[in-house]
């Protein structure tokens, strides 16, 4: 693995990240609750609504694969903090990705699952590598 640390989120199919807590180690915020400053993703699948990173599949559309939305930065040490909505169907599953590798179809690396609680939430999923650990 690089030394570079990408800090990543998924989609498959509504995600909402609140600006209450995504932080680097000193406390300092990675998300200004405005905009997508910092962050590279299609904003096909990626906004800001309500002081909140939002991932969404419009009604009219169909997701084929993971979307990423990754943070433009570096990180050694950090503590990850935030809050999470799930919207839609109760088998809908995200995940934020941590300690990863920015790929050509997206991101390699462990995933903190996030579900309605029903199968994968406080999972870790090794995205291109070992599958399911924990």
């Amino acid at each position: 693995m690089s030394a570079k640390t990408v800090f990543a989120a998924t989609i498959s199919v509504a995600l909402t990240l609140s600006s209450a807590g995504i932080f680097a180690a000193e406390g300092e915020s990675l998300f200004d609750g405005a905009s997508l400053a910092g962050w590279e993703g299609d904003a096909k699948w990626w906004r800001v609504e309500d002081g909140a990173i939002t991932g969404e599949i419009p009604a009219d559309s169909r997701l084929n694969q993971n979307q990423f939305l990754f943070w433009n930065g570096e990180l050694h040490d950090f503590e990850l903090r935030l809050q999470y909505r799930i919207s839609g169907h109760l088998s809908a599953n995200s995940g934020v990705q941590f300690r990863c590798q920015k790929t050509v179809n997206g991101a390699a690396g462990y995933q903190a699952d996030l579900d309605a609680g029903a199968t994968w939430l406080g999972r870790i999923y090794d995205e291109h590598g070992r599958a399911l650990i924990v």
